[in-house]
């Protein structure tokens, strides 16, 4: 009983830390915003996304399974993504690098489909449709800057 209690309680922890960890970053994430210059946006961007990421993708009652991926592999895998994006478009605008780094998602929504759990498949849906909603904002920005000009 002892063993399965600290097993409990370390599961805890190790939530609550992803949790702090993830408000931290998605609190510098909007530090970054206040000088909204291009590099700064995708810097936000990206510890927003990742900070989003560990709060939604770490699970109190996480376990290794073999043949699935957990939250934090996940986590792991976009972070890498968007890391490779951010060096790839340093030059280009901030558009770009939003709708890449959604598009890496699906990729990997895609691909790796078959190895997460239902509750992890639910969390990322969560993930996916607020940068869909960020996809449509960039849409209709710019079409009004289409019709501007």
């Amino acid at each position: 009983m002892k063993g399965y209690l600290d097993r409990i309680f370390f599961d805890r922890l190790t939530f609550y830390q992803s949790t702090i960890i993830g408000v931290l970053l998605i609190i510098v994430g909007i530090i970054f915003l206040f000088n909204p210059i291009n590099l700064n946006l995708k810097v936000s961007a990206s510890i927003i996304l990742i900070g989003f990421l560990v709060i939604l993708l770490s699970d109190i009652n996480e376990k290794y399974v073999p043949k699935t991926i957990t939250g934090r592999q996940l986590t792991v895998i976009i972070a890498i993504w968007i890391f490779i994006i951010f060096i790839m478009t340093s030059h280009l605008e901030a558009d770009i690098f939003f709708v890449l780094v959604l598009m890496g998602i699906l990729i990997i929504k895609e691909f790796l489909n078959v190895f997460f759990d239902t509750p992890l498949k639910k969390r990322l849906k969560v993930v996916f449709y607020s940068l869909i909603f960020l996809f449509l904002v960039i849409i209709v920005q710019r079409i009004i800057n289409i019709k501007v000009l």
